[in-house]
């Protein structure tokens, strides 16, 4: 039997997108989303506690969405697959996780475009349905 692992998490841009090409040819896009979660301490205050998650999402017409909706502070809902790893540093351990997205949209009201698609003939209807 096969099984499925899904993750899903409303977090908030800690930046502007990172886009770069790969090897391929491929675009890609990172974003960095900060998720905050409150934890009961001992004497029963709360703290909030940030998870880092690294989006990454591929191809020409998420490169351009992210154009378009994506700034630093905008809330976001994610779905999709994870894959961690772990870096140290002489005084610390981190676990990154790096976040294949199915699904990623913004929250609230909707930002104003801040660019314009490179090719004026493309349509909506190329975008996947993580972007709908």
């Amino acid at each position: 039997m096969y099984g499925a692992f899904k993750f899903h998490f409303v977090g908030t841009c800690a930046a502007d997108p990172e886009h770069s090409k790969l090897r391929n040819g491929q675009d890609r896009c990172v974003i960095n989303v900060a998720v905050n979660t409150p934890i009961k301490k001992d004497d029963g205050k709360y703290e909030e506690r940030t998870t880092w998650v690294r989006v990454a999402f591929f191809g020409q017409a998420a490169l351009r969405k992210s154009l378009d909706w994506c700034t630093k502070g905008t809330p976001v809902y994610c779905e999709g697959t994870v894959q961690s790893y772990t870096e140290e540093t002489p005084d610390k351990k981190y676990t990154m996780y790096n976040f294949r997205p199915d699904v990623i949209r913004p929250l609230g009201q909707r930002p104003q475009p801040r660019s314009e698609p490179e090719d004026p003939q493309s349509s909506d209807d190329e975008l996947p349905d993580a972007f709908s």
